[in-house]
């Protein structure tokens, strides 16, 4: 699909070498981190470079998080998760691209 010139996130659906995907859609991929917080630590990444959260014109990146998330819990079974986005550089988002990120929890951690 389309992708921004240096973005990792465009560069990672044109080529998927090395990733372990979770799930896919049309317009999302859901994807194992490369740096993971915890084991089952995943990234829901737009098809289409998307920089800010308010870009998402539709309700689709949200139906596929909550699929994203049914996988993620399918297989590590986490006590809870942590469900975020980081939505501009200061908020802490070190890529210039719009992602859902899913990150389990377990008691006592």
């Amino acid at each position: 699909m389309s992708s921004a010139d240096g973005c990792t996130f465009c560069s990672i659906i044109d080529d998927r070498d090395g990733v372990e995907t979770l799930l896919e859609s049309e317009s999302y991929l859901c994807i194992l981190d490369a740096y993971p917080v915890n084991e089952g630590h995943a990234l829901v990444i737009p098809k289409t470079h998307v920089r800010y959260l308010e870009d998402v014109c539709d309700t689709q990146m949200f139906e596929f998080l909550q699929k994203a998330l049914a996988k993620v819990n399918a297989i590590y079974e986490p006590d809870a998760t942590t469900i975020g986005v980081n939505n501009g550089t200061d908020a802490g988002q070190t890529i210039p691209t719009s992602t859902g990120t899913l990150s389990r929890d377990t008691k006592g951690t």
